[in-house]
């Protein structure tokens, strides 16, 4: 490596090299991210103690190979350097972003013969620093993220992921003596996520999921952490942990961990950021983590966002970006902040919002949870109802309200909604699987809808409706037939027949008319007809009231 780097106080590294190529700034990053290690782990001089490598986003796979370690980083007694500090996840505005991951991997070439990707040792009570980087190993025979063991100095690791290392994500190795901190990690997809945790092991916010087995060792201490789908699953059910059972599966709101996507194809993509769910959401202890990491008010999990969003810690390596309240609102293309709270700052995912109303619900007695969904929003992805008294919109254009209280910001803003069929724009979705006392309402749905539970209405079914009796389907326009659900004030080119009893003023085998040519207005009945005003109310008042 560059002799100079020993004689620095910072090293700057980028993926590729630019200016001087000298590490001195990040201008002049260099590329030699083991050099910079190596270097700065054994200093020779410099004009501070404090020895730090600042590390930039992308990916770093490593092309020399010492002993099967691909990044050796061990402190010597070198009287220059008291500290070192490594840091990963800077962004192009070298401002620091953990959804922008430092990634040190295998080179394609070398992943056989790469056993471990870093070998972590300190000595002579030297502290070490390292967060913001996520370890690759893809050596199929064994290998390890990263290797750590100290003789006195503390090693605190931080927002660190371990994805697909068939050996070990981590490993603390035999003769450990000094204090190790895990704060905001993910150990995901390999073979055993923490390998040999000792009693000087503390893991704080940690993501246990899709592995071998989840941790091993004796004496550690674990809180606020989660452990999921692990074939083997010894993580402690003290200190706020949920080790989640075997069969579970992960989108069940009330005992799953309800991951954004732990199962796509590409292991190294399966995203373990959380939706709202009974078992995660606020379930943490804030004052242990503030005891053994840092105050709250300024900590990050490992997607960047807040680490304290809604009053209690959220258990796991990540927060839900959104507090629980009566109404969220969901919206594309927005620019604001993601804390569902207006239409400025709304949410992106319609599923988690749907989710935080429904906790929202079952954690307030006779109180419903809203969601309000702009008709600029379209999910081709199924949208699942699990949890009752959760009342969802579409088809909203930016309304607001003056109102203060939350029914009455509710009849307000929806008082102000256009009819489905007048929106230039419709909010749509995929799928919609209704299996609670819920409401959908104002929605065209383009995939299949089933409604078991609750009712779907005022909404545009393209693909035929099906469920059971307790569902119901209201003032509905369907393409194809309806099925099993109660269906009132339906109009279906398919057949209704197989609709569940108490089904009244529906219309089948609509056929479009001959005066009016759009789509969908041209199901409407011919003035002439004699199913206009042949229709019964009090079916109709019921639903309406409901």
């Amino acid at each position: 490596y560059n002799p100079k780097f020993s004689n620095m106080d910072t090293i700057y590294v980028a993926t590729s090299a630019s200016g001087l190529a000298d590490g001195t700034s990040w201008s002049n990053a260099t590329s030699d991210l083991r050099g910079a290690l190596v270097a700065l782990a054994n200093p020779d001089g410099g004009g501070s103690p404090y020895k730090a490598v600042l590390i930039k986003a992308g990916s770093y796979p490593s092309s020399l190979i010492s002993a099967q370690v691909a990044f050796p980083v061990s402190l010597s007694n070198s009287k220059y350097g008291t500290s070192l500090t490594i840091k990963g996840s800077y962004n192009e505005s070298s401002l620091q972003d953990f959804s922008q991951p430092t990634i040190i991997t295998t080179q394609e070439n070398k992943a056989s013969s790469t056993g471990i990707l870093m070998n972590l040792a300190t000595t002579a009570d030297k502290p070490v620093n390292i967060e913001g980087i996520t370890f690759i190993n893809k050596n199929a025979n064994n290998g390890t993220g990263m290797q750590a063991n100290s003789k006195g100095g503390k090693i605190t690791m931080k927002q660190l992921s371990f994805r697909g290392n068939n050996g070990n994500g981590q490993q603390i190795t035999n003769g450990n003596t000094g204090d190790m901190l895990l704060a905001n990690i993910l150990f995901a997809d390999g073979g055993t996520g923490l390998a040999d945790a000792d009693s000087h092991t503390n893991v704080i916010n940690a993501t246990f999921a899709n592995n071998n087995t989840d941790v091993t060792g004796s004496g550690y201490k674990i809180y606020n952490s989660v452990s999921w789908n692990n074939g083997t699953q010894n993580l402690p059910t003290d200190n706020n942990n949920r080790n989640i059972a075997g069969g579970i599966t992960n989108t069940d709101i009330q005992k799953g961990p309800n991951f954004l996507d732990p199962d796509t194809t590409d292991v190294y993509m399966r995203d373990y950021r959380i939706r709202p769910s009974m078992t995660l959401l606020n379930q943490g202890d804030n004052s242990i983590y503030e005891d053994l990491v840092a105050p709250l008010v300024n900590e990050k999990d490992l997607a960047n966002n807040a680490r304290l969003v809604d009053g209690k810690i959220d258990v796991g390596a990540y927060e839900y970006e959104a507090e629980l309240r009566p109404i969220v609102y969901v919206k594309a293309d927005f620019t604001g902040n993601h804390d569902g709270n207006s239409w400025a700052t709304a949410l992106d995912d319609l599923q988690g919002a749907v989710d935080l109303a429904g906790i929202y619900a079952q954690n307030n007695t006779g109180k419903n949870g809203y969601v309000f969904v702009h008709n600029n929003y379209n999910d081709e992805k199924e949208i699942r109802i699990s949890l009752g008294n959760t009342k969802v919109y579409g088809g909203m254009n930016d309304e607001t309200s003056t109102y203060n209280e939350t029914e009455d910001i509710v009849n307000d803003i929806i008082g102000k909604r256009n009819g489905v069929l007048e929106s230039n724009r419709r909010s749509t979705l995929g799928s919609i699987n209704i299996n609670a006392n819920s409401v959908v309402d104002g929605f065209e749905i383009t995939g299949t809808a089933y409604v078991n539970d609750g009712i779907l209405s005022t909404s545009i079914a393209d693909n035929g409706v099906s469920g059971r009796e307790n569902g119901m389907l209201y003032n509905t326009f369907v393409t194809g037939d309806v099925a099993g659900v109660k269906a009132i004030n339906v109009t279906a080119t398919g057949n209704t027949a197989n609709a569940a009893n108490e089904s009244t003023n529906n219309i089948s085998g609509a056929q479009a008319n001959s005066y009016v040519t759009d789509p969908l207005w041209n199901y409407q009945l011919a003035e002439t007809s004699a199913d206009i005003n042949a229709g019964y109310n009090d079916p109709t008042l019921q639903c309406i009231t409901m």
